[in-house]
């Protein structure tokens, strides 16, 4: 076939042009009609500069010979496709060869990386072949991620759990949506199946909402006494009407491993042995509650001694608002052991009220991270203020890392206000003496007219600094120029280390990053 290609590929294009080559070539020497592509001809082309031809026999001639220089160029380009053709066949056949026999162990590792957090691959990779469904059914982590809001079967979450073999299970459970029973029999199902696998658990989302209320007892009996021995992250939330109810849920929860807890609208009750365990710790409450509306806010009381009993954490995150005053007869013990706080005030009130700085002492913390939710701009001073007034100990000057986030207040519409002026967050800034870092961010849901950095264009966030590992020089703030303009959203980090060796007009932007 190949030489049959070859062959068609040479030949003139018609009889005449046959016959006039043939003729031409009688003319100089005898030729060898072997498969009638003119060879030969080219052969003797010296030739035919010493030969005695007419006008008519060289005008046949360049058209011969243009021709096939056409005939030829086009062989040239089908065989330039072929080969590319064959070298691609040819390197995918040997890849073929290769991965039927690459090991098992080496597939997985690919498979794994493929799908790893990607169902979709998963689900199309199974069908490839029955190889490649027995490699990943065999792979746990694949099986690992459960979510009931996905998966609303029992049976299917049942099916997917039973590839989990490993204790790496992350699983989302996720209460009734509504008061039907066919929701509230497959809300008590999940349960049932949470209490199940518990042994085999490592991370855990549990919420409950406003219609497991009417069965709670049932929800109580299935998820009490739980061994967790793996379990070191548990997220808990709840919503207003079931969390005060659901407190006693984990009671009698054996949880030795859990390290990093998140609680929502829920302060669980907890065994001694595993709150001093806790490294990590978030606690948001009375977030959306108003005392006109609804008695069942989490009282000051509860909050404060909520986070005494936690005597091991080094990172906590408290969005509280706290609705009354503390009435203990004691202050309670410093929290010792925090080294990074983030506080969240959601709302100016809460900014201005009782927060937890006048309560804890945190003698130990060098990160400071604040996320106020302010109404308009124009509070941001009278809010930055009251934070740093409440402050025992540490003092400011003792943070290192301060971290300044900006939104919109909780459930409120945004209204015009005119921009910050920088110096107010200077001054403020400047009070806390030993920064090594300082982060100033906006919520990214707010107008930019009406954002904290509203004069630097799409900037979302600016983070200052000193690769020298001095202290952050304030002084740029001031300095800052007014067009950071660009197309997409974008973060800046400023070494203020540089700072002293460029124009602070027209240099910051030179040497700051963005991402």
């Amino acid at each position: 076939m190949a030489s049959q290609v070859v062959v068609g590929g040479f030949k003139p294009k018609n009889d005449a042009l046959s016959s006039e080559t043939q003729s031409i070539g009688t003319t100089s020497q005898p030729w060898h009609y072997e498969s009638q592509c003119p060879w030969t001809f080219y052969k003797n082309f010296p030739d035919l500069r010493f030969s005695n031809l007419s006008i008519d026999e060289l005008r046949s001639l360049v058209h011969t010979t243009e021709d096939m220089e056409c005939s030829l160029k086009q062989t040239l380009h089908k065989f330039s496709l072929a080969v590319r053709v064959l070298n691609w066949k040819f390197a995918d056949e040997i890849n073929k060869a290769r991965f039927c026999t690459m090991p098992d162990d080496v597939l997985a590792i690919i498979l794994e990386m493929v799908c790893e957090d990607n169902s979709y691959a998963v689900n199309k990779l199974m069908l490839v072949c029955r190889r490649f469904r027995q490699m990943l059914i065999s792979l746990p982590n694949l099986w690992s991620s459960l979510d009931s809001i996905s998966i609303r079967s029992v049976k299917k979450l049942e099916l997917l759990v039973s590839r989990a073999t490993a204790p790496t299970i992350s699983l989302s459970i996720f209460g009734a949506r509504s008061d039907g029973e066919k929701d509230r029999a497959r809300a008590l199902g999940m349960f049932n199946l949470t209490a199940s696998i518990s042994l085999r658990i490592r991370t855990m989302y549990l919420h409950l909402s406003q219609y497991d209320l009417a069965h709670l007892q049932q929800v109580t009996g299935a998820l009490s006494s739980l061994s967790l021995p793996f379990l070191a992250k548990l997220h808990l939330s709840a919503s207003v009407r079931i969390g005060r109810e659901s407190s006693s849920l984990t009671r009698d929860w054996d949880m030795p491993s859990l390290r990093k807890l998140t609680v929502i609208d829920l302060l669980p009750e907890l065994s001694l042995d595993v709150m001093s365990k806790i490294e990590t710790l978030s606690v948001t409450a009375n977030v959306d509650y108003t005392l006109e509306e609804d008695h069942r806010y989490w009282r000051t009381n509860e909050i404060v001694a909520f986070l005494e009993g936690m005597t091991f954490v080094k990172k906590l995150s408290v969005s509280v608002r706290l609705h009354d005053n503390y009435t203990a007869v004691r202050n309670p013990a410093p929290m010792r052991s925090v080294e990074h706080l983030s506080l969240g005030l959601r709302s100016l009130d809460a900014a201005m009220g009782l927060t937890i700085l006048h309560i804890f002492d945190f003698p130990a913390m060098t990160a400071f991270e604040l996320r106020l939710g302010l109404p308009a701009l124009e509070h941001l001073e009278d809010a930055l203020n009251r934070v740093l007034a409440s402050f025992g100990d540490p003092n400011p000057r003792d943070i290192t890392d301060l971290t300044l986030f900006v939104g919109r207040e909780f459930n409120r519409n945004l209204v015009e206000s005119p921009p910050v002026p920088l110096k107010v967050i200077k001054n403020w800034c400047g009070e806390f003496g030993k920064l090594k870092s300082l982060k100033l961010e906006h919520c990214s849901l707010r107008p930019m007219e009406d954002a904290l950095f509203s004069f630097s264009g799409n900037l979302e966030s600016l983070k200052l600094v000193n690769s020298e590992e001095g202290v952050v020089s304030m002084d740029c703030l001031d300095a800052i120029p007014r067009h950071w303009d660009y197309d997409g959203k974008c973060n800046a980090v400023l070494d203020t280390a540089q700072i002293p060796y460029r124009d602070p007009l027209t240099g910051l932007k030179d040497i700051a990053k963005f991402k």
